[in-house]
C-alpha cells in the first residue's frame, strides 16, 4: 500500500492514520504489515487521499498511479480540464532523452497528483511531426501563462528535468509523483517559449 509517498513527504504512519481519521496508528500499521485486511471502503478512501489507482489497490490491476485522464489530440484542449481540476501547482516535466519528451503533472492537494498521459517531443532535432508537437506544447504553455494572469487564485508553475527512466515511470503510473517533485526546480518551460527552437519553427 505504501508506494513511496510516505518517504517522499516524510509522512509517518501516525500522521497518515490521523489524516484517515483512524482510531489508532496501530490499525494502519497492521494493514501495512498484512496482519489485518482493510475493507474496500477504507481502500477507496486511502486511494482518494493519495491519488492511487483504486483497481490496483483493490485487485492488483494496472499500475499504482496510472492516470485516468483523457488523451486529447491538441495540447490546448487540456486548458479547460486544467481549470476544472484547479491544481495547486502545474509541473512541466522534461526528459533528458534525445527527443526532449515533455509532459504535464498536476498537484491537486498536498499529497495527491495526476498527470496527462499525452506527452510531447520538443527537442531541437526538428522534423515536421516534431515541429507540430513543439508548436502545440508552446501554445499550451503560453495559454496557461495568459490564463494565470486572469484567474483567482492564479496557477503556480514549476518545472523539473528528469532522466528518461524516471520520466517513463512517472507517465506510466509506476512511481509516486512526489519522488520527482523532490528534485530541484528548473524553469526550462519558461525558457522554452523564448528559445531559438521555437523562433525557428514559428517563422
Amino acid at each position: 500500500m505504501k508506494q513511496g509517498y510516505g518517504e517522499s513527504n516524510e509522512l509517518s504512519v501516525q500522521k497518515i492514520a490521523d489524516m484517515l481519521k483512524l482510531e489508532s496508528a496501530g490499525i494502519l500499521q497492521d494493514y501495512f504489515d498484512g496482519v489485518q485486511e482493510p475493507s474496500f471502503h477504507f481502500l477507496e478512501t486511502y486511494a482518494a487521499l493519495f491519488g492511487i489507482n483504486r483497481n490496483w489497490l483493490k485487485y492488483g490491476e494496472s499500475e499504482p498511479f496510472v492516470s485516468t485522464e483523457q488523451i486529447y489530440s491538441y495540447a490546448t484542449d487540456y486548458i479547460d480540464r486544467i481549470q476544472e481540476l484547479s491544481p495547486q501547482i502545474i509541473y512541466f516535466i522534461h526528459s533528458q532523452n534525445e527527443t526532449g519528451t515533455s509532459g504535464i503533472l498536476l498537484q491537486l492537494s498536498e499529497f495527491k497528483y495526476t498527470y496527462f498521459p499525452k506527452t510531447w517531443n520538443i527537442s531541437s532535432h526538428v522534423d515536421s511531426t516534431r515541429g507540430n508537437q513543439i508548436f502545440e506544447f508552446y501554445r499550451l504553455v503560453e495559454a496557461l501563462k495568459t490564463q494565470h494572469k486572469l484567474i483567482n487564485p492564479s496557477y503556480c508553475f514549476q518545472g523539473r528535468i528528469v532522466n528518461s527512466k524516471d520520466f517513463s515511470n512517472l507517465f506510466s503510473g509506476k512511481i509516486y509523483p512526489g519522488v520527482i517533485i523532490d528534485l530541484d526546480e528548473n524553469c526550462w518551460w519558461d525558457d522554452f517559449t523564448t528559445s531559438d527552437t521555437c523562433s525557428n519553427i514559428f517563422k
